[in-house]
């Protein structure tokens, strides 16, 4: 009884996928929460996370708008200089956004694993493609890329942590964002 307890209990944690332990973060006015156990690099306006084995990593670039632009016409803009078919609408934070999600060719001249050596040496091919998911924001007060990239075979691992990763996105609030003072009343 209680052993098919306990193979019941392995079937579903084998079952349930592996969930990264997040840390909040803000950059250039924009708050999001990153892998904790990935190696960051931060600096003004840009951040990168990479997997200590190297075969993921996440990249945010923002830039800071003066003036002040419409959010749509903002994200619309970005679009005219990317030449990647396939982007699909979405919304960040009740604000305009487009995503584009793909797989690409791998390096094929990459060092393999030791579990892709083994296979490569049985003879066996490996799969060398990566995933790669882009997405372009703006609150009309800052515009952002999001670069998420893994190799394709690792989708089910990293899938869920890039997911949770878009879907904590907040734009820092400015009382002021592009916002006029009022005008003066006369008494």
């Amino acid at each position: 009884m209680v052993s098919g307890m306990f193979l019941a209990l392995s079937a579903v944690f084998s079952q349930t996928p592996f969930v990264e332990r997040l840390v909040h973060f803000e950059i250039s006015g924009v708050a999001f929460s990153a892998p904790s156990e990935w190696v960051a690099q931060t600096r003004e306006g840009a951040a990168r996370f990479d997997t200590p084995e190297g075969d993921a990593f996440i990249d945010l670039e923002i830039q800071e708008l003066t003036p002040f632009q419409g959010p749509t016409a903002c994200v619309d803009q970005m679009m005219t200089t990317i030449v990647k078919e396939g982007w699909e609408r979405i919304s960040v934070d009740k604000h305009p956004a487009v995503r584009w999600m793909g797989t690409e060719p791998g390096n094929k001249e990459e060092i393999p694993s030791a579990e892709e050596a083994e296979r490569l040496a049985l003879g066996q091919s490996i799969d060398t493609r990566v995933t790669a998911i882009w997405i372009m924001g703006c609150n009309g007060a800052r515009r952002w890329l999001l670069k998420m990239s893994a190799k394709t075979r690792d989708a089910g691992k990293y899938g869920p942590t890039f997911r949770r990763v878009r879907e904590s996105f907040k734009y820092k609030v400015h009382a002021n964002l592009g916002a006029k003072s009022p005008p003066a009343k006369n008494r």
